[in-house]
């Protein structure tokens, strides 16, 4: 990888860390980079459920070579998320299908919990 592109990558990551810590995620931070696996999402510290890659760039790279990278790298414990960012586009979230379900349930229920007693869904 050149230097130019692990510029590129830091720079997305810096955003992406931006992006957690407005959400209230104060410990968001880039991680050490080492050789890919369990222990080398590019962001940590944000939510915990999640093994969070990042990629970034005018042309982004093949989605489904980016999910299958977190997929493996996520491990069994974590639910792989792939952060995409076009130059000057915003943030899209990827998630493989079969953790669509547990995301979808969880986003329900939370809404269910902030939902004022006494009104109707």
């Amino acid at each position: 990888m050149g230097i130019k592109s692990r510029n590129r990558g830091k720079y997305y990551e810096r955003e992406a860390v931006h992006f957690w810590r407005t959400l209230g995620y104060e410990g968001a931070r880039r991680s050490q980079q080492y050789a890919g696996g369990v222990d080398s999402a590019d962001i940590t510290g944000g939510p915990a459920s999640f093994h969070i890659e990042v990629k970034g760039g005018q042309n982004l790279p093949d989605v489904y070579g980016a999910i299958d990278q977190v997929r493996r790298d996520a491990g069994p414990m974590k639910i792989p998320l792939c952060m995409l960012k076009r130059k000057n586009r915003e943030w899209v979230f990827v998630i493989p299908y079969e953790h669509i379900d547990f995301v979808t349930r969880c986003v329900e229920h939370y809404v269910k919990e902030q939902r004022p007693q006494g009104h109707a869904s």
